[in-house]
């Protein structure tokens, strides 16, 4: 059986800045754009602690 989630942290968002998911949004979009949207998925498949990190 999977291990249960973790609770998700509690976030307080800085104004000036975007959230992680919207950076990692961006990110993909261009990375979709150039063609590289397989290498992109491939990348946050294998470090899972890169998107935390961003989280």
């Amino acid at each position: 059986t999977p291990a249960p989630a973790a609770p998700a942290p509690v976030q307080v968002p800085a104004p000036a800045q975007p959230s992680a998911q919207q950076a990692l949004d961006t990110a993909r979009q261009l990375a979709e754009q150039n063609g590289y949207g397989q290498q992109f998925q491939q990348l946050v498949n294998t470090n899972p602690q890169l998107v935390d990190a961003l989280r």
